[in-house]
């Protein structure tokens, strides 16, 4: 970060006089402050970076400089991006906490994630998912906003219908839909922690109802007597599971599962493991009646 005063010529007023403007520059990134201070053209000394024969103005100055600087160190400090506007923002508000961007509080939510993760009592599949939302609106910032990140405080309902609107263009809906409730996750998070004090997030999400139309005798047929990459269908299986997008990925994964003997028995898709008929035989046949222990971990796909 480079910090300087600066007297520029243009900027000067009907009685001579020229405002001592402050210059922080980020990554190439440059942005004015007004002091509020003026002098006459040849007072102020862009090498000393004072004014000649006014030690009050000097001690002001300074002092807004050293204040830039503190508010570098204290951003640091909450491990949160050092930017212009972050540095403008903390400058005019006096308050570090309204200067967090969304990018920042993304990276606060994982800790807090992986702290579950750890404790398991969240599946690791749970921070994947998040960082695959990040990844899709840094995209969005970048090709939209064409800025590199955003200060919470700025966002908008407009930001984020438009980030919804960016996410349709790539996925269904119901993807679309879920990604949108991380973002409003985040949000509350930061009403939380008091970073803003209202959610800017007003979107209404629906997910659309989508018919799947079950294998026929032909298909399973097909998949039964197929020579089948475990590892590779699992993959293609859980991204299809992920995604929404398409049941039959998920059919062909329990089919085949069946088949290895891997499995004994499985969950119905949506169900909660404490419904007394979600956990089926390999024959489709409920468990419920059963007394048995469910191992989660297929550490073999």
């Amino acid at each position: 970060m480079n910090v300087k005063f600066v007297c520029r010529k243009t900027k000067a007023s009907k009685d001579g006089l020229i405002p001592i403007e402050m210059s922080i520059c980020i990554k190439c990134k440059r942005k004015y402050i007004v002091t509020g201070r003026k002098v006459k053209p040849k007072a102020f000394c862009a090498k000393t970076q004072k004014v000649k024969g006014d030690s009050e103005t000097n001690e002001f100055l300074a002092a807004l400089k050293s204040r830039v600087y503190s508010i570098e160190t204290e951003l640091l400090r909450n491990g949160e991006d050092i930017t212009v506007d972050s540095i403008l923002s903390v400058f005019k508000d006096g308050d570090t906490k309204k200067s967090i961007t969304i990018l920042s509080l993304f990276e606060l939510h994982y800790d807090k994630i992986r702290k579950k993760v750890s404790k398991k009592l969240l599946a690791p599949t749970t921070l994947s998912k998040y960082i695959v939302t990040k990844d899709y609106l840094i995209k969005y910032l970048k090709s939209e906003k064409k800025v590199n990140d955003i200060l919470i405080k700025n966002i908008t309902p407009n930001f984020i219908e438009g980030f919804f609107l960016f996410l349709l263009k790539s996925m269904a809906n119901n993807t679309a839909v879920h990604k949108m409730k991380q973002l409003k996750a985040i949000l509350k998070m930061a009403v939380e922690e008091g970073y803003i004090d209202v959610s800017p997030f007003k979107l209404e999400l629906k997910n659309e109802k989508v018919d799947v139309e079950p294998l026929t005798v032909e298909e399973i047929t097909r998949i039964k007597n197929k020579q089948i990459d475990m590892d590779r269908l699992a993959k293609n299986a859980e991204r299809a599971y992920s995604y929404h997008v398409n049941l039959v990925y998920q059919r062909a994964l329990i089919d085949a599962l069946i088949k290895g003997g891997y499995i004994d028995c499985f969950k119905k898709i949506r169900a909660g493991c404490s419904e007394a008929n979600s956990i089926l035989d390999i024959y489709g046949n409920s468990l419920s009646n059963k007394q048995f222990r469910i191992n989660c971990e297929l550490d073999c796909i």
